[in-house]
């Protein structure tokens, strides 16, 4: 059985990053990403490769894009499938155009040197599993030296592809557009906006339904690093608003936070999906501290993949907004065949039966009811896991904790880090989740993914996230995070409470 995380990507060797190229194509899901083949820390940055049927079983291809000849690093970028040959790549020897439209890949990537970054791309002659660099590359090059991370899409109302791409440290985004993806022309600039931190990466642009209503929205997405509001390092903030192909109009001047753990960055959208789903991936770790963290062939996870949404949720007792809706994608695809869910015992130690089958991978659901008149009595819900049946007394755990007289939440990773020391590596990531509207009770609602050497907690149905990895001293990786401790004011019921064991083994 596998002891690292198995239902977040990982890469066979190396460092990995950035999610690049997140694109559907053929029923295949093409993952590209940076990585850095050769060494355990950011560097000699190439794209790696790997496609999936079901985004959590993962193929790894050959190298899709390598640095160039000149010295030239393969920064982040996106990828479109351009089913209509607007580029006019696609053409075999005798001029005529492939058939199969799904497979017309094209990668568009920042080409980088010590004092200029550039926008390129490549396309697939293959359908996605080799790809040839542009003989006119760069497509567009403005004399800057930071200048990186292109997101493309295309606009069906203007009948145009967009590009949103970070002017790093002038705190802007650019916005240009194309009708070949060869021949760009820049429209317009996002920002200063939000928080500042050093500087802008990886930005993405997307729409999003509103839940329970007809209309929807645009986000404009804009990872920060470092200079995070939340751990110093790096995180992701994102706007709400309007996009008419040209110009993005925010709705208001709230800069909304993508996840509230320490270790969320970099998210991008998959393009060419059907029925509109909005798929991300993010990757879950921290430039504060990610070339230092464990590891011994590879270092660098992704997130686990996530549908988007829009809803209205209270921020308090008289006010609402928008919030960006995350929700794992399609974990009952996961659960095990030979395991049900099975309740949470209260109070008391317990043991995930049976471990062959639970292991350090599950989704736990809570649901808990918060009355205003039981407010002032209630204390803290403290959901624990340990690698021994000590739970309490064990010096390894990861700790979820809610306060239910003001709503606060909070995740304890600090006693993880046991066998190494970084002091940007924060223990506790907190925040608040206040009570929502259930089943016409106003409760508090979690979600929790564990996959050996990280945890996702969605808040209230996704409304609120937290990404944390931890690491547990050198050999207890090994031990399967399979007793927790559950305790809970007496003033305080669960309407729900159960665990879902996942394969120890994706099926395909």
């Amino acid at each position: 059985m596998s002891t690292g995380p198995l239902l977040h990507f990982t890469p066979k060797e190396g460092f990995l990053n950035d999610p690049n190229g997140l694109v559907q194509s053929n029923g295949l899901w093409h993952l590209f990403f940076q990585w850095n083949p050769t060494a355990l820390e950011a560097g000699n940055q190439h794209w790696g490769h790997a496609i999936s049927r079901n985004l959590y079983n993962w193929n790894h291809l050959p190298t899709a894009l390598f640095p160039n000849e000149d010295g030239g690093l393969i920064f982040s970028g996106s990828a479109v499938v351009d089913k209509h040959n607007t580029s006019g790549l696609f053409k075999d020897s005798h001029g005529r155009i492939p058939t199969n439209t799904e497979g017309r890949i094209v990668l568009i990537y920042t080409t980088h040197y010590d004092d200029l970054e550039t926008q390129n791309i490549a396309y697939s002659p293959d359908g996605g599993i080799t790809f040839i660099k542009y003989e006119n590359n760069p497509v567009i090059n403005i004399n800057e030296s930071q200048f990186r991370d292109p997101k493309v899409f295309w606009h069906e109302e203007t009948k145009h592809w967009v590009m949103v791409v970070a002017l790093a440290q002038k705190l802007r985004i650019a916005i240009f557009r194309s009708s070949n993806l060869k021949n760009w022309e820049k429209v317009s600039e996002f920002g200063p906006a939000g928080l500042l931190g050093i500087q802008y990466e990886c930005p993405d642009l997307f729409r999003l339904p509103i839940e329970n209503t007809e209309d929807h929205r645009w986000i404009m997405v804009v990872s920060i690093n470092p200079g995070s509001h939340i751990n110093g390092g790096s995180m992701i903030q994102y706007f709400i608003g309007d996009f008419d192909g040209i110009t993005f109009t925010p709705i208001d001047k709230i800069a909304r936070i993508f996840d509230y753990g320490s270790d969320f960055y970099a998210a991008q959208t998959f393009s060419n999906v059907p029925n509109n789903q909005v798929i991300s991936i993010g990757w879950a770790n921290n430039w504060s501290y990610a070339s230092d963290v464990p590891a011994k062939q590879y270092r660098g996870i992704m997130s686990c993949p996530r549908e988007l949404s829009l809803r209205s949720m209270p921020v308090n007792s008289e006010a609402q907004e928008l919030v960006l809706v995350q929700r794992p994608y399609n974990t009952e695809a996961l659960k095990h065949p030979l395991s049900e869910p099975y309740p949470l015992a209260l109070e008391t130690v317990s043991e995930f039966p049976p471990t062959s089958i639970c292991g350090t991978r599950f989704y736990l659901c809570a649901t808990i009811p918060v009355s205003a008149t039981d407010s002032e009595k209630l204390e803290f819900m403290r959901l624990r896991w340990s690698a021994t049946s000590d739970v309490l007394g064990n010096k390894q755990y990861i700790e979820l904790g809610y306060r239910f007289s003001d709503g606060a939440v909070y995740i304890d990773r600090g006693s993880s880090e046991a066998s190494w020391k970084n002091p940007m590596y924060s223990e506790r990531s907190i925040s608040n989740l206040p009570a929502i509207l259930i089943d016409d009770k106003m409760m508090v609602d979690f979600g929790i993914l564990m996959d050996q050497s990280v945890v996702e907690v969605y808040g209230n149905h996704g409304g609120k996230v937290f990404t944390n990895t931890y690491h547990f001293s050198e050999g207890s990786e090994d031990s399967p995070l399979k007793y927790y401790y559950l305790a809970l004011p007496r003033a305080a019921k669960l309407v729900k409470a159960n665990v879902l064991p996942l394969f120890t083994k994706v099926p395909k």
